[in-house]
């Protein structure tokens, strides 16, 4: 169990992402965790990374956009950035 593609770290900056895939584990030092695979829209570009969705400010709001987008990941198009600059700041997600 490991990343598809290299991981996609967030910050503050606006990032747009499509997610390519559904979710599946992954197994890090600290543990079990659970990533989907996304495009990275950026500039024209398109990167594909993995990102960790387990965290509760990230999962939470991804839950909602899968219950109305027939219980899929795949497909979801968002912006993504932290709050602040702290490890522990919290997702933000909009449409």
């Amino acid at each position: 169990m490991k990343f598809n593609y290299e991981r996609l770290v967030i910050d503050q900056e606006p990032v747009r992402v499509l997610f390519s895939s559904e979710m599946y584990p992954v197994l890090l030092k600290t543990g079990l965790t659970v990533c989907a695979d996304v495009i990275v829209l950026k500039g024209g570009k398109s990167l594909e990374r993995s990102l960790i969705v387990s965290p509760l400010s990230l999962a939470k709001p991804l839950t909602c956009l899968m219950n109305s987008n027939q219980e899929r990941l795949t497909g979801i198009e968002i912006w993504i950035y932290k709050s602040g600059p702290e490890k522990t700041s919290s997702y933000v997600i909009e449409e």
